[in-house]
């Protein structure tokens, strides 16, 4: 692809040497060349994998179970005097897995 569009050799004689014909090269060129553009225009969005899309997920539930465990442990230890403050982890109750990735 880069070769055609750098005009290192002609489109027929790539085309010729990679097995493929030229509409198809022509093709491939106008949607990387139209990707390219969209890119420095600034407009990253693609579509997403199911696969992508559920690892988000649950990452964002494992995020929020996470939070709202600092909120409980915040406001408790807030509500409590300074000497009477101390955390039982045992009774924590967390079914967290965190992704490696975190």
């Amino acid at each position: 692809m880069l070769e055609g569009l750098r005009g290192e050799d002609s489109i027929a004689e790539l085309c010729r040497r990679e097995g493929i014909v030229q509409n198809l090269y022509y093709r491939w060129s106008k949607e990387f060349l139209e990707a390219g553009k969209k890119r420095l225009a600034g407009d990253t969005a693609r579509a997403a994998t199911s696969d992508e899309v559920r690892e988000m997920r649950r990452e964002a539930s494992a995020i929020k179970e996470v939070r709202a465990l600092d909120i409980y442990i915040r406001k408790d230890y807030a509500s409590r005097p300074r000497s009477d403050v101390t955390i039982d982890v045992a009774l924590i109750d967390l079914h967290v897995t965190v992704p490696a990735r975190l």
